[in-house]
């Protein structure tokens, strides 16, 4: 199987095989372990080896969380049709507003949520709690969090709702009620945090 070496935009080398790109992972005396180049976009396992003059040696994991199976493009996992779940399928939907509803819970009980959350849902929820995690929570590291690429207390809407705050033209002081009312419907394990 042939492989093509290139460099990426930073000159460093880049390995493409069947299309994928693929950046060094680890070099040994003997051989060289190339990750995806998208490893750390869409946690993607997929890697490979060479010898060290880049002669393909073998395949490791796959890449199939950002393969389009129909056009063997890269696709964005986070589309993998939610969206049209979303619009047809009741459960999901409500699932998804159960996730939305943590945007209300007091700063410090959302992590407490996010996690009875992730125990209640079942494993087809797992993707958009990963994207969540990265994005919104942090990943857990031991009994600690990496920061996340958007910290809690910058989206976190419990005070400005309790305090009547303004976020917008459309929203006004009725929206606290309003979630109050759609907590408990949607997310009723989720009031007894938020109490």
């Amino acid at each position: 199987m042939s492989v093509t070496v290139s460099t990426t935009s930073k000159n460093a080398p880049l390995l493409i095989h069947e299309g994928l790109h693929h950046i060094i992972d680890r070099r040994t005396d003997k051989e060289i372990l190339w990750k995806c180049e998208l490893t750390k976009k869409f946690k993607c396992h997929g890697r490979l080896r060479t010898d060290l003059n880049n002669e393909f040696i073998i395949t490791i994991g796959d890449h199939d969380n950002h393969i389009d199976d129909h056009d063997n493009h890269i696709g964005d996992p986070r589309t993998h049709g939610f969206k049209q779940r979303y619009e047809t399928d009741i459960v999901f939907a409500d699932n998804v507003h159960k996730i939305w509803a943590l945007t209300f819970l007091e700063p410090n009980q959302v992590i407490n949520g996010f996690e009875l959350l992730c125990s209640d849902l079942g494993d087809e929820y797992q993707e958009i709690f990963h994207y969540i995690e990265d994005n919104y929570i942090g990943r857990a590291r031991g009994r600690s969090r990496w920061p996340a690429t958007f910290p809690i207390h910058f989206w976190n809407m419990a005070t400005r709702v309790k305090n009547n705050m303004q976020l917008n033209k459309q929203f006004d002081g009725s929206m606290a009620q309003k979630v109050e009312l759609l907590i408990p419907m949607y997310a009723p394990k989720l009031m007894d945090v938020y109490k």
